[in-house]
């Protein structure tokens, strides 16, 4: 089972005509980039850190759609997510060149443990893919804290979302005017 492996934070293809796709795009690299752009086989639960997928667009004037990936150690499907709405080049024709296309993932969003990326090149209307790479990166989440606070254990989902939550008294049970609470609590 791929999951079993070692993170490998980086895949890369020097080679044009070796390198996953096919005449209009070709994967040259995978990358897991932490905070300070640095390649990373591990990121910290409450840092962003980034995906970053390099390639070769062949073809003028084909529109072109990078995109990965994300499973768990257990192999669910997290989550995939598109450039499509990427202001500049999101699923517009575009000329012959090298591009670099990062996603930014958020802290306090993933669940601890390790991650495995399958990265992506293509385009809709028509659907076309025209490079996949299974396994491109995989990389471990570590348990920092953050949203886990003072919980012990296991911390159950895919995901591990900082959501906001408010909390307020509606009634207090002793006859107490709910603003009288507050105030205390807040001295």
């Amino acid at each position: 089972d791929h999951r079993d492996l070692h993170s490998f934070p980086t895949r890369r293809s020097s080679d044009l005509a070796t390198a996953p796709g096919n005449d209009v795009a070709r994967l040259r690299a995978v990358r897991v980039l932490d905070a300070s752009g640095a390649c990373t086989a591990s990121v910290d639960i409450q840092q962003a850190f980034a995906i970053e997928l390099e390639y070769w667009h062949l073809k003028d004037g084909e529109p072109l759609i990078a995109n990965v990936h994300l499973y768990d150690a257990q192999g669910t499907y997290l989550f995939a997510t598109h450039d499509n709405l990427e202001p500049t080049w999101g699923c517009r024709p575009r000329p012959r060149g090298l591009y670099r296309s990062v996603c930014t993932i958020p802290g306090n969003f993933l669940n601890s443990g390790r991650i495995t990326v399958h990265a992506a090149l293509g385009r809709w209307n028509p659907h076309a893919i025209h490079a996949w790479v299974d396994d491109a990166v995989a990389f471990d989440v570590i348990d920092t804290g953050g949203v886990r606070g003072e919980y012990p254990g296991p911390w159950a989902g895919a995901i591990r979302p900082y959501l906001e939550w408010v909390t307020r008294l509606e009634a207090p049970l002793d006859g107490a005017s709910p603003a009288g609470v507050v105030s205390e609590a807040r001295r």
